[in-house]
């Protein structure tokens, strides 16, 4: 509907892509960044396979959820791991607050009942 409403008025494809398709995918688009972003935030069985022991080059391929195992069981500083657990769910919480802010500022915030018709 939305679209023969928006052709009737005289809109051309591109208007329909960035007018109609866009603000109705951004629901989509938000959970695939939000979805993606923290999959490269815990990327530990990628990296583990990749890198087995932490043994890249000077540590550069090393992520933070690597770190955080090695920490707690190879040098057995439970206290710290948990610290650095602390921090990768704060930092996590902070790029999905982010990803909300950076959407409502492109889209505005949403409008309420859409949803339900």
């Amino acid at each position: 509907e939305t679209y023969e409403a928006a052709r009737v008025d005289g809109a051309g494809r591109f208007r329909l892509a960035v007018s109609v398709t866009l603000p109705q995918m951004t629901g989509v688009l938000r959970t695939s960044y939000i979805y993606m972003g923290l999959g490269a935030i815990d990327s530990f069985g990628t990296m583990q396979a990749l890198f087995a022991k932490m043994s890249s080059p000077n540590h550069a391929a090393t992520t933070l959820t690597q770190y955080l195992w090695a920490t707690a069981f190879e040098k057995g500083q439970f206290g710290y791991a948990t610290a650095q657990g602390v921090f990768l769910a704060l930092f996590s919480l902070l790029y999905v607050g982010l990803v909300f802010a950076v959407f409502r500022l492109i889209n505005g915030p949403e409008q309420k009942g859409l949803a339900a018709s």
